[in-house]
């Protein structure tokens, strides 16, 4: 079933939402990680670990998803 849409879920929002063009069964999502770097002098940072997954939508609606993949940023020994 040709694939419909696809969306890339951070901690629950939204950060990539594509559709068509993919391919009749298969899509490739290259994505930056963003917010692992600490930011000099930011009062207020980002999340310490992030669940990022995969949903896709196909032409008949059926839906598929990943499981998550976890990152977490690891500060020790950062000043």
């Amino acid at each position: 079933m040709p694939i419909r849409g696809i969306e890339l879920v951070d901690n629950g929002e939204v950060i990539f939402s594509g559709g068509g063009g993919f391919g009749l069964r298969e899509a490739r999502l290259d994505f930056p990680i963003r917010n692992l770097v600490r930011e000099q002098g930011g009062a207020s940072l980002s999340p310490p670990s992030h669940s990022y997954y995969v949903r896709v939508t196909q032409e008949d609606g059926h839906m598929a998803w990943s499981s998550p993949i976890y990152l977490t940023r690891d500060w020790s020994g950062i000043k």
